[in-house]
């Protein structure tokens, strides 16, 4: 014991031999003073006096473990648990450093005057590495140090054993004469069972000690944190809080909360979910577009395309052709806006294209759209039909140069009126739209009383454009925008933000990373995953076409796509993990023990059970939202019915982002609680953020958007702070996907298999969750049968 004179504070000295070479007395500084946690004797500085080199370190006014113990014999139970918590919260943040100890042992445990341990005498520890020297005390000494191998976490694991075993029963684990005889009593786990010696010992205690003491390095606990969750009593988690520490990542996984669900609540979300699933379906007839209207499939609708080609009388090479459902916002606002219900033309669209060269489209989805690629091409051929299978456009670019002389005659219109499928009598009139393409011969019709009219050219005898327009059909191009300037200014003040949020985010990464408070290994995880199932994603939607050179380009832009939201993802979590860690740890749980691959745990499976059934259930409400008066109906599953690769994007896109979206959530959390220096403030300010982005997904009322708005933002936050964000990514990609998919209860639909596909993955998702969440509880009741 000495004073600092200068701080005016006690300190206790620690001489060591030395003989010209100080390198090991400065690692031992250099790895103490990584090191900070009210259980872990802190370090401070290294001094010379006359040839002395000694380590200034903190003064623990007590007695070291190994002393008590031979004074008072073993601890009662309530003070053996309370140090041994000590014990493993300060190893825990020793390990979390990526400093193995080595020389663990009742005398390198100070008990101070308030009862407190401290584990000190980091002399001969490792920082992140393992050495096979044979330091350390033979008597607490793995077997596979002793066989000369490396320590390891484990190794200090087994040391741990050793010393909670003296903690409970005041004897030492093995007694031999000679080190051979000890490595063999260690090989052979030939102890005593501590509840063989005393019975004041928990059998929580006692498994975890035996665990501890395997000679099979494998089979121990994977880290203290899982000791510290296991011992009876205490909150790791809420201790470090009081501490004014921040929980790791390890200790946050490690909680005591189990999250297992009892077997009737399990029952009871299964059974929310399973109905309101099936409910989603039945509505699907009321308020979805495709189940409104008749739907043929794309075999079929590809069958009248070919025989509308083939009306043109014109031969069109096809080297590339795609086709899309697509969904006309014009027609279903125009009919909501005058209360009807759906005219003959569909508001579904088949969009057909078709090329004489391999079309590579230039969005970021790399799939073929109406206007991307551009068309150009002579032989080019577009064909737009509504979902009945109407002709509603038809468009062929001629050819740039024709030598042959072409009488003019007039073509014969009447097969594509037909084709059209329009009741009302058409009268000839004057055109007044102009073709997208070369023509030398119009022609137009009205149709009915109620404004549609038929517009359509013709070059040198040639049928090259044909369109049925309804009167919802607005002409784009000669729209003016007055908005353009307030557009403009928008788009600025987007890239803006955009721009300082992540200089914000990457700042703060680069800081956590300074500091060793980002969780490397889930933020490593996490963006791998994302990577994976977005690039997946990617290649399955994009048009692939016949040429390497644009195959290869496709690749790579496809990689560029993944790796960039994938290091999105991971400097977002090693932002914003630790300050959500350290103000709302257990938000985290589910995530962690998600990340450290626990999929058997009883809160994941409860997360995933509850999440995905408030998801179903917000979908749900969202489509009930479609009955009140003037709402439009759901529209958004159109693509969906495309094909199978537009499912499996649709699938991969919704993990992914359910994945990022609750990393933003906690952002908006932190940030809002960061600026406002209140809880209660942020929380108001991202329920009406999220009331307020909620409200562009539903149509109708007023009030009826507003109350779905509020009733979404409640439910948001009950989820973020109740179960966590493991929970909350489940709701959304239950949320996500489901609405994009067309749901049928119909076996007889084209479509039914992948409503069943969507059906089937959220149910068995949900059934993991549920028996996963009851934690290895029967989950069917005992039934006894008579012999």
């Amino acid at each position: 014991r000495a004073d600092d004179l200068k701080l005016g504070q006690s300190v206790a000295l620690k001489f060591l031999p030395w003989r010209g070479d100080a390198r090991r007395i400065y690692e031992e500084v250099r790895i103490g003073r990584q090191i900070s946690h009210p259980n872990v004797c802190r370090l401070y500085d290294i001094v010379e006096i006359d040839d002395q080199l000694f380590i200034t370190m903190e003064f623990v006014d007590g007695e070291d473990l190994a002393s008590l113990l031979r004074r008072v014999g073993r601890l009662s139970a309530e003070k053996a648990l309370a140090v041994s918590r000590d014990i493993c919260s300060g190893l825990a943040a020793a390990h979390d450093k990526g400093v193995i100890h080595r020389d663990l042992k009742p005398a390198n445990v100070m008990i101070d005057g308030r009862g407190r341990a401290r584990v000190t005498d980091f002399g001969l520890a490792l920082a992140g590495g393992s050495a096979s020297d044979g330091a350390g005390t033979p008597a607490y000494m793995a077997p596979e140090q002793l066989q000369g191998e490396s320590a390891s976490v484990r190794s200090d694991l087994y040391a741990l054993g050793l010393v909670l075993y003296e903690i409970f029963t005041g004897r030492r684990t093995f007694e031999a004469t000679s080190m051979d005889d000890l490595l063999v009593h260690r090989q052979r786990a030939d102890f005593t069972r501590p509840s063989q010696i005393t019975r004041d010992v928990p059998t929580a205690v006692e498994r975890i000690i035996v665990r501890c003491l395997d000679a099979d390095p494998s089979a121990r606990p994977d880290s203290v944190e899982e000791i510290l969750r296991e011992l009876p009593g205490g909150d790791p988690i809420s201790a470090a809080i009081a501490a004014g520490e921040t929980p790791s990542p390890a200790m946050v996984a490690a909680a005591a909360d189990r999250g297992e669900l009892s077997a009737a609540a399990g029952w009871t979300f299964l059974a929310i979910q399973v109905g309101c699933l099936l409910l989603y379906a039945a509505l699907t007839a009321r308020a979805m577009v495709h189940r409104r209207v008749p739907l043929k499939s794309p075999e079929v609708l590809q069958e009248r395309v070919a025989e509308l080609l083939a009306a043109t009388g014109q031969t069109l090479p096809r080297a590339d052709s795609s086709a899309i459902f697509v969904t006309d916002m014009e027609h279903l606002r125009w009919t909501a806006r005058r209360g009807e219900t759906l005219p003959e033309l569909s508001p579904l669209l088949f969009f057909h294209r078709q090329s004489p060269r391999p079309m590579v489209a230039q969005n970021y989805e790399r799939r073929v759209l109406p206007n991307d690629p551009p068309f150009i091409y002579s032989g080019m051929a577009d064909v737009a039909l509504d979902s009945n299978g109407h002709l509603l456009q038809l468009t062929i670019f001629p050819p740039q140069v024709d030598h042959a002389a072409h009488a003019t005659t007039n073509v014969d219109w009447s097969p594509f009126l037909k084709f059209t499928g329009l009741s009302g009598r058409m009268s000839p009139t004057t055109p007044r739209w102009a073709a997208p393409v070369d023509s030398d011969q119009k022609a137009a019709w009205t149709v009915g009383t109620d404004g549609t009219r038929i517009e359509a050219a013709s070059y040198h005898g040639r049928p090259v454009w044909f369109h049925v327009i309804p009167p919802w059909r607005m002409p784009i191009r000669m729209i003016e925008r007055p908005e353009e300037a307030g557009n403009r200014i928008s788009t600025a003040v987007l890239v803006v933000l955009t721009f300082c949020f992540w200089a914000a985010a990457i700042a703060l990464a680069l800081r956590n990373l300074r500091r060793g408070q980002g969780d490397r290994r889930g933020a490593r995880r996490l963006a791998w995953f994302v990577f994976g199932t977005l690039l997946a994603g990617v290649l399955v939607i994009a048009h692939h076409v016949a040429d390497s050179f644009d195959e290869m380009v496709l690749i790579f832009w496809a990689i560029g796509v993944a790796l960039t939201v994938a290091a999105e993802t991971w400097i977002g979590y090693i932002a914003i993990e630790p300050l959500v860690r350290r103000r709302w740890p257990r938000m985290l749980i589910g995530t962690s023990r998600l990340l450290a691959g626990r999929f058997r745990d009883p809160m994941i499976g409860r997360d995933f059970l509850v999440g995905g059934t408030v998801g179903v259930m917000v979908v749900l409400l969202r489509q009930l939202t479609t009955l009140l008066p003037g709402a439009v109906p759901l529209q958004s599953v159109s693509l969906m019915l495309s094909g199978l690769r537009y499912v499996g994007w649709f699938f991969a896109a919704s993990l992914a982002l359910a994945l990022v979206v609750p990393i933003i959530a906690a952002t908006l959390l932190v940030g809002l609680r960061v600026m406002t220096r209140s809880v209660r403030a942020s929380v108001i300010i991202t329920a009406l953020l999220v009331a307020l982005l909620v409200l562009g997904d539903v149509s109708g009322p007023l009030w009826g958007r507003a109350i779905f708005g509020v009733l979404v933002a409640v439910v948001v936050l009950i989820i973020l702070f109740r179960f966590g964000l493991l929970a909350f990514a489940a709701a959304f990609f239950s949320y996500v996907f489901l609405r994009r998919v067309p749901i049928t209860l119909d076996p007889s639909a084209w479509y039914f298999g992948r409503s069943m596909f969507a059906v089937i993955l959220l149910i068995a998702i949900a059934l993991y969750g549920f028996i996963i969440s009851l934690g290895g509880k029967r989950w069917l009741p005992e039934v006894a049968v008579d012999a």
